[in-house]
C-alpha cells in the first residue's frame, strides 16, 4: 500500500504539475499576482508529492527487506505553526539538524537572543545543505526568521495570556503558516534572486491581481490537487481522532492498489526525476 501511494504521489500527482511549475517560473516578462500564487501552491504540492512519494516508496521496499524506515513526513501541510512544520517535513533532517546543530550551538549561552541566534544559523545551514547558493541560504534565513517569529509569539502568548474561539484561532494560525511556508518556496525554486524578489513584490501588489496569463485550465488543476489533499488528509486526521485507528479491508486494499496503478501508467506526464536526487 505505502509503495503504491508513493507512486501514485510521484507519477500522478508530482510529475504532473511539475509542468505548471515550470511554466510559471520560466516566464520572461513579468508575472501576475494569480500567476506567482499558481507557481507557489504547485511547486508546494510538486516537491510535497516528489519527495514524500519517494520515501514511501523506499519505505515500502525497505519493508519488503525486513527494515522498518522512520516516517519522514506527516501531514506537514496541516501544521498550524512553523514549529510543528519542521517536526513534520522531512523530519530525518529536521531532527538531525536539531540534535547536532542546533542544540549544541544553542546550549553555548543561556541568553533568549542567542537561542533566536541559534535557530538562524540552524536553518540556514538547513538550506546550504541543499545546495550552496544565495538563494538556498537567503530560503533557510526565512525559514529561521519564521521561527524566531513563532518563539516570539509564544512570548507573547504567555505575558499576555488571553482565551480566543479554539476553531477560529487554529483555522487563521493555519492559514498564515501555510500561506508563510508556500510563499518561502519561491526562494527554493526561483532560477534568481532578481525573480524571487520580483515575485515576491507581485504576490503583495494589489494591483497584480487583475488578470490571469495563463489557461484557466491549469489553476482549477491546481486547485483540485489543493483541495484533494487536505479534503482526503483532513478526513484522515478527523476519523482518527474520534474513532479507532483507520483500517483497510484486504479487497479495498487491492483496489485502491488498482486504481492507483491505472491513474499512474494512464495518466501520468512527462517523466521528472526526483527533486530530492538534486541535492
Amino acid at each position: 500500500m505505502r509503495r503504491c501511494l508513493g507512486f501514485f504521489k510521484k507519477v500522478v500527482v508530482g510529475d504532473n504539475v511539475a509542468s505548471i511549475v515550470d511554466q510559471v517560473f520560466a516566464q520572461s516578462t513579468a508575472p501576475s499576482g494569480t500567476t506567482v500564487l499558481l507557481g507557489v501552491y504547485a511547486f508546494a504540492f510538486q516537491i510535497y508529492c516528489d519527495f514524500s512519494g519517494y520515501s514511501d516508496i523506499a519505505r515500502g521496499v525497505a519493508k519488503l527487506l525486513g527494515v522498518e524506515l522512520m516516517v519522514n513526513f506527516d501531514r506537514p501541510y496541516l501544521a498550524t505553526t512553523p514549529s510543528e512544520f519542521w517536526t513534520r517535513w522531512h523530519m530525518s533532517l529536521s531532527s538531525w539538524i536539531r540534535d547536532y546543530v542546533f542544540l549544541p550551538f544553542a546550549m553555548l549561552r543561556r541568553e533568549m537572543w542567542w537561542r533566536s541566534v541559534a535557530l538562524m544559523v540552524s536553518m540556514i545551514a538547513f538550506g546550504l545543505w541543499h545546495k550552496g547558493s544565495v538563494l538556498f541560504a537567503a530560503w533557510g534565513a526565512y525559514q529561521g526568521l519564521l521561527l524566531v517569529l513563532h518563539r516570539k509569539v509564544q512570548g507573547l502568548q504567555r505575558r499576555f495570556p488571553w482565551t480566543a474561539p479554539g476553531a477560529a484561532t487554529a483555522l487563521l494560525s493555519w492559514l498564515i503558516t501555510f500561506g508563510a511556508i508556500c510563499l518561502g518556496w519561491i526562494l527554493f525554486r526561483a532560477n534568481s534572486v532578481s525573480q524571487a524578489l520580483t515575485m515576491w513584490r507581485v504576490v503583495v501588489t494589489p494591483s497584480q491581481y487583475v488578470r490571469p496569463l495563463l489557461p484557466s485550465s491549469l489553476y482549477m488543476a491546481v486547485g483540485a490537487c489543493v483541495l484533494g489533499y487536505f479534503g482526503t488528509v483532513g478526513a484522515i486526521s478527523w476519523y482518527r481522532r474520534r474513532r479507532a485507528p483507520l483500517t483497510v479491508s484486504f479487497g479495498l486494499r487491492a483496489a485502491l492498489y488498482s486504481v492507483a496503478t491505472y491513474a499512474g501508467l494512464l495518466h501520468a506526464a512527462a517523466t521528472q526525476a526526483f527533486i530530492y536526487f538534486q541535492f
